[in-house]
């Protein structure tokens, strides 16, 4: 489990590194306990929305959201357009999240995306060597609880949930198997509970993993707990990534 509360010396560390953070929607949420964060500690990055070619200075966590939503293809390539557009410009370290609906569909194919995925990062890295960049694994929604979900399971049906979360999790273990500790977890923090127990759904002799029911009140974005548990962990991990 994350720890307590987030170190001083990360938020410090931190606070000496330009970040630039391509998201859309829960990244609001983790961006909103890395501010409270930074508020109670009196140390840390400023957190900051910025237009796509404003390039974040030494101290700032900028964060742009990348067009568009249910198409991960074309977010993977706004990513890259918009570290592009900063060229020598490009932070100390930039990373981007897809989002749950992004696999939604029936037809996403996970490995066909994590090869898309893959190649514009070694691009990218060939483009920018100064620059770190740190894959994210895929956010998980609460599956379909309560009656439903037994009634499905006995007529041998997938909860409402269970097959997007295997999708995102199919994506999420390629990064793992790539990039190694290189990754943000996001998805195995957002199936963990404060006892690290982990939070996963049964389905055809596999556990399939889904968001912790005390992280979140609406099944897919973060509560203030789940904010808190998953930004302690993100100022850490951006803390102790090597930079050129």
């Amino acid at each position: 489990p994350p720890p307590a509360a987030a170190p001083r010396e990360d938020l410090a560390r931190l606070a000496g590194r330009s970040v630039l953070f391509g998201h859309q929607s829960l990244g609001e949420d983790i961006l909103d306990g890395v501010a409270r964060l930074v508020s109670a500690a009196g140390v840390g990055p400023r957190v900051a929305r910025l237009d796509a070619m404003v390039a974040p200075s030494p101290g700032v966590l900028g964060h742009v959201l990348l067009p568009e939503s249910r198409d991960p293809a074309r977010k993977i390539s706004s990513f890259a357009e918009a570290i592009d557009r900063l060229g020598d410009r490009a932070p100390d370290v930039a990373l981007m999240k897809l989002c749950s609906g992004d696999f939604d569909a029936p037809a996403t194919d996970p490995a066909a995306l994590f090869e898309r995925y893959r190649e514009i990062i070694a691009e990218l890295e060939a483009r920018h060597p100064r620059t770190a960049f740190v894959p994210v694994t895929v956010p998980l929604t609460r599956a379909e609880g309560g009656v439903m979900r037994i009634l499905k399971r006995l007529l041998g049906q997938a909860p409402g949930g269970v097959a997007e979360n295997a999708r995102r999790e199919e994506f999420s273990a390629r990064l793992r198997a790539a990039y190694g500790d290189r990754v943000f977890d996001l998805a195995r923090l957002e199936s963990t509970g404060p006892d690290g127990e982990r939070a996963t759904v049964e389905w055809k002799g596999r556990a399939v993993p889904e968001l912790f029911a005390g992280y979140t009140d609406d099944g897919s974005h973060l509560n203030a707990r789940g904010q808190d548990a998953v930004s302690r962990a993100f100022v850490a991990h951006l803390a102790a990534v090597p930079v050129r």
